[in-house]
């Protein structure tokens, strides 16, 4: 049994035990485990997120939880084309909708941790990241990572250009590659009436204009 099959499945159980406050520990011995029922299931999963590597992996298993509301999902529904539309649904609606969810602000974490070994590896201040494209790129990097999952949305607003350059973005590059992106209107509206969203973008935004 391969270890990224392994860590597809300790990922799955921690998802659904955690989101369920209930306590998990970490399989170590997977003798046996390939004539079980489960392996199938992780065998396709791990040749899925070979395969769309930019995926992310908890965001992917933890999306049903959230859109659904129900407390348990066997493996085998991540197999399915609904578990793909959930990953894409909860993403581009649930962590929208509900900005100040639990959740989201969980994912809002992730995108400040992310952003900010970004610009350290690329060697640029976090002042810098709304307008830095990659070598010989013609999008914004923060386009590209919109696109891949890596942050999310409303962490942009506290950069001070960031309505500016989107404004400037071409409108078939929005669609194609950040189509919440159309929705600035409604997002900026969001956020004034959220209270821990707001907050946490007043904050980041501090440390990204010092």
């Amino acid at each position: 049994m391969e270890e990224f099959e392994k860590q597809i499945y300790n990922t799955y159980l921690a998802v659904s035990r955690s989101i369920n406050n209930k306590p998990f520990r970490i399989r170590r011995d997977f003798t046996g485990f390939e004539s079980k029922p489960e392996y199938l299931a992780v065998k396709k999963l791990a040749t899925f997120f070979k395969k769309h590597r930019h995926l992310n992996i908890d965001s992917f298993f933890e999306a049903p939880f959230f859109v659904y509301g129900e407390d348990y999902f066997g493996i085998d529904f991540f197999c399915t084309q609904k578990a793909i539309a959930t990953y894409t649904r909860y993403n581009d609606n649930f962590l929208i909708e509900k900005p100040d969810s639990k959740v989201c602000g969980k994912k809002i974490k992730e995108s400040i941790i992310f952003i900010t070994n970004f610009c350290k590896l690329n060697n640029i201040r976090v002042a810098d990241y709304i307008t830095h494209k990659e070598n010989g790129s013609q999008y914004y990097s923060f386009l590209t990572h919109l696109k891949d999952r890596k942050i999310n949305v409303y962490i942009l607003f506290a950069f001070k250009d960031f309505e500016r350059v989107v404004k400037a973005v071409d409108i078939n590059i929005k669609k194609l590659l950040a189509p919440s992106l159309m929705r600035m209107d409604y997002l900026r509206t969001k956020i004034y009436s959220s209270t821990q969203m707001k907050k946490n973008i007043s904050l980041f935004k501090k440390f990204v204009d010092n």
